[in-house]
């Protein structure tokens, strides 16, 4: 069972070893950084989020960890929002345009705006 917490901006998830032993845990820190990082998904292994980029509380990227490394979505210095993430799908708003992600391996992963 994953769960995920985000404190002084800092996104972490926290992943429970067996219900029964809610107290030993693992603890993955996602993100570096002294700005804003909120709204986090999770399915699965993947956790994507949006996180401020620089000093304008407006730039919010979409990031995503795949549970091996984290990857910038979006970099359009707009505020984005992520709707979700499923499997190895994932959505988010910004500027008024809604898009999605998908992980393809054999593809190099594809990036569609809807």
């Amino acid at each position: 069972m994953k769960r995920w917490i985000v404190r002084l901006g800092v996104l972490m998830v926290l992943d429970f070893v067996a219900p029964s032993e809610a107290a030993v845990y693992g603890v993955t820190q996602l993100t570096h950084n002294g700005t804003s990082n909120a709204y986090p998904h999770i399915s699965g292994a993947n956790v994507a989020w949006s996180g401020q980029l620089g000093s304008d509380p407006n730039n919010q990227q979409i990031f995503l960890y795949n549970g091996t490394t984290t990857t910038q979505l979006t970099n359009s210095g707009l505020y984005n929002t992520v709707g979700g993430v499923s499997a190895s799908n994932v959505a988010w708003a910004g500027g008024g345009v809604v898009s999605t992600f998908t992980m393809e391996p054999a593809r190099n992963n594809s990036l569609t705006t809807t």
